[in-house]
């Protein structure tokens, strides 16, 4: 079942940005057409399109209720990439294991100081506490399963670092301004 309340098409004069791609969230800028007013509303882009028909089509999110009507009425405008991240994240394509019930191979596809994506095709709840090793570092880390991408390119899982020391925040820290 969909998580959003309403979705519209946005169609654009020229290609959607490839960062736009099916799954992100994004923050769109919405102008009322009749009144000239703007106002941000947060969306996932559940289809891109391209050729003839340029665009997305976008899902509101539940934290935009009182606008839903007025979005899907009257709604123009080009959309820019959601950041509600507090550490920006950095692609880095290194191999690790991920240990839930079992030791399982995973692809790192991006780190932070908060987290990271794994692309796996592991069933695993989001909460679920996580041990990673990665082919950098040698040593075994705590994560917490945050969130679970069910299809698409970045399928995988997204978690949050547990890290109990110094000494694992700064490898943390090092492999971070490795990437940047």
């Amino acid at each position: 079942m969909s998580e959003g309340l309403a979705s519209f098409l946005y169609r654009a004069e020229r290609d959607v940005p490839p960062e736009i791609d099916v799954g992100a969230l994004i923050r769109a800028e919405i102008e009322l057409a009749d009144t000239e007013r703007t106002f941000a509303a947060h969306a996932r882009v559940i289809e891109r399109k391209s050729g003839d028909v340029r665009g997305a089509r976008l899902e509101l999110l539940r934290e935009e209720p009182s606008r839903q009507e007025l979005i899907l009425l009257a709604a123009r405008g080009e959309s820019i990439p959601y950041r509600r991240r507090a550490h920006p994240r950095h692609p880095c394509g290194n191999a690790a294991r991920l240990r839930v019930d079992q030791w399982h191979q995973c692809e790192i596809r991006d780190v932070s100081r908060g987290g990271f994506h794994a692309a796996c095709d592991l069933a695993v709840e989001v909460g679920t506490p996580i041990k990673i090793e990665v082919d950098v570092h040698a040593r075994v880390l705590s994560a917490r399963v945050v969130g679970r991408i069910l299809g698409g390119p970045s399928r995988g899982i997204c978690c949050e670092w547990s890290l109990r020391s110094r000494e694992q925040k700064d490898a943390i820290d090092a492999w971070v301004r490795s990437l940047v």
